[in-house]
């Protein structure tokens, strides 16, 4: 049973990581519009390269590498959901761990103008994923621990 509860785990931190990528992450856009989480994904990315106006503090761009330094989670996770299929659920227990941290940083930037910024469930989905990959690796651990967990 715990052999099957910690696939089912996994599978939906899978799921979550990839439906957050289809739900609104910010909504109403400061211009107008809605940005879904594949937006932010390319968004985050490219945001510490580009040239911003000329009164651009350091804090903006402080903020500007904390939204790269969120895109990060993304590679830390794919490296967490390959090492639990390659049953080396340790390095993904620590992996998701690792995703989480890069990622947290991110509501302070969404939050810099107040409460009423804070992301869109695309976000929260996103960040929920890197919990059920812990979940789902911790549960993996404990049930080869008690010899559950042979492919």
């Amino acid at each position: 049973m715990r052999n099957r509860a910690a696939r089912i785990a996994f599978l939906v931190a899978v799921a979550l990581y990839g439906v957050s990528f289809i739900l609104p992450v910010f909504d109403p856009m400061p211009l107008g519009g809605t940005m879904y989480g594949w937006g932010a994904f390319l968004w985050c990315v490219q945001a510490p390269f580009e040239e911003g106006p000329a009164d651009d503090g350091p804090l903006t761009f402080l903020y500007r590498w904390m939204y790269f330094g969120a895109w990060l989670a993304n590679p830390s996770a794919w490296f967490g959901f390959g090492s639990w299929l390659a049953h080396r659920w340790k390095l993904a227990f620590g992996v998701g761990f690792v995703s989480l941290f890069l990622a947290t940083p991110l509501l302070a930037a969404f939050a810099q103008d107040g409460p009423q910024d804070l992301p869109g469930p695309g976000c929260w989905v996103w960040l929920s994923s890197f919990v059920a990959l812990i979940v789902a690796s911790r549960a993996a651990i404990v049930a080869d621990a008690r010899g559950g967990m042979d492919s």
